[in-house]
């Protein structure tokens, strides 16, 4: 019976260290404001503020990225929508945790004049120094017209 005592141990260690590190999967689609799935949109896992991990959608507007069990809030961004911020994901253990998206009820950037470039938002916002846009010579030219 004693012979038994060190690979009984050993097998509960390694159960008990599988389950420290086993990480979950949290996966789903993402698709625009008609239905179609977004290509290389950008998924991003924040703990509280701070970013862990991010992914890319595929072809078909699915992601996969695997987490620890836990809280976060996620955040997707696609061109030409404004993001969209889901806050308290609860990923659980030993789960495949799905989260699918639609930008339906997102802002869409208006894409009106200028031979189809987006304009986005104000032409000139000086309170905004990380961002950048598109705008077209038409308008460059309405503002910088002397009156």
């Amino acid at each position: 019976m004693k012979n038994y005592y060190p690979i009984l141990s050993l097998c509960v260690f390694l159960c008990f260290v599988s389950n420290i590190f086993a990480q979950q999967t949290l996966f789903g689609t993402v698709k625009d404001n008609v239905g179609d799935p977004v290509i290389g949109g950008t998924v991003k896992v924040l703990k509280g503020t701070e970013y862990v991990t991010g992914t890319a959608t595929d072809v078909d507007g699915n992601y996969t990225i695997n987490l620890d069990s836990g809280e976060y809030n996620i955040e997707f961004s696609y061109v030409g929508y404004s993001s969209i911020l889901i806050e308290g994901v609860e990923v659980h253990a030993k789960q495949r945790n799905k989260l699918d998206v639609n930008f339906e009820g997102a802002e869409k950037f208006n894409f009106e004049g200028c031979g189809g470039i987006p304009r986005c938002g104000p032409l000139i916002d000086i309170s905004n120094t990380t961002q950048g846009m598109i705008i077209c010579s038409d308008e460059i030219r309405r503002v910088s017209k002397p009156n």
